[in-house]
């Protein structure tokens, strides 16, 4: 009975003296008596199962990534309307930790998307989607090598390597491609000499149906030369397909 589109409705409670409240108003009535006037509804898009599931958007999603903040992040509009990239430029992938000055250095710089409410609705189409496609570009006028895993309900996490150019675009990495990568700790735990990667033996394999966040990593391939260099993305979105 469902059609493409966009489904509205609200939510009538009857209460015990047969008054009614109506929601997502929350006001005392029934849409359809005629001194109701506030006719605001819940609203579903209803889409294909073909269409991409939509993974991170910047402009909706930029403020709830999981991430050690730095000032030179932000949000920018792009030059489409109703589209924004959230900058992530990164003068050092290592920062000395002035309460474990003793620490070995890692240069990774890695945060974290849950996705749990963006499959939530698409979980019978997940086993058709073949691609991760990042759209974004590269800062500092160089590739950027940006490592995206999938990270399990169980802690594993399976990803790969992609390099960002500098022109914003889609950039593909193919489901069938993904290998075991290590889990970054995200949110960092305190204090700050606790472990960086969670450490397990799990050896479960990749199931699409088993995902929780998206993790995003700056560091894994990059070559130890280049690793005390300026490094940076700009990412807009994220989508299966």
């Amino acid at each position: 009975m469902m059609k493409t589109g966009f489904l509205s409705y609200h939510i009538i409670v009857k209460h015990h003296d047969d008054s009614y409240t109506t929601y997502p108003a929350g006001k005392l009535g029934r849409p359809f008596d005629w001194d109701f006037y506030d006719r605001s509804a819940y609203q579903v898009r209803v889409v294909p199962n073909s269409n991409p599931i939509h993974l991170f958007n910047a402009t909706k999603d930029s403020d709830l990534l999981v991430r050690e903040w730095r000032k030179s992040f932000q949000l920018v509009p792009t030059k489409k309307d109703g589209e924004s990239e959230y900058q992530m430029n990164l003068e050092k992938l290592f920062e000395v930790d002035v309460e474990n000055l003793n620490a070995k250095p890692i240069y990774d710089y890695s945060f974290k998307h849950f996705i749990l409410d963006k499959i939530q609705g698409r979980k019978n189409d997940l086993s058709s989607m073949k691609n991760l496609i990042f759209k974004g570009r590269s800062l500092n006028e160089k590739p950027c090598k940006l490592q995206i895993a999938f990270v399990m309900n169980d802690g594993s996490s399976y990803g790969n390597t992609i390099e960002i150019g500098t022109e914003s675009d889609d950039y593909k990495m193919s489901l069938s491609n993904l290998k075991p990568v290590k889990t970054v700790t995200l949110p960092r735990p305190y204090p700050s000499f606790l472990p960086f990667y969670l450490e397990h033996n799990l050896l479960s394999a990749f199931d699409i149906h088993k995902i929780e966040s998206i993790q995003f990593s700056i560091g894994p391939g990059i070559s130890a030369n280049e690793l005390a260099d300026k490094h940076g993305i700009s990412i807009i979105s994220l989508r299966l397909e």
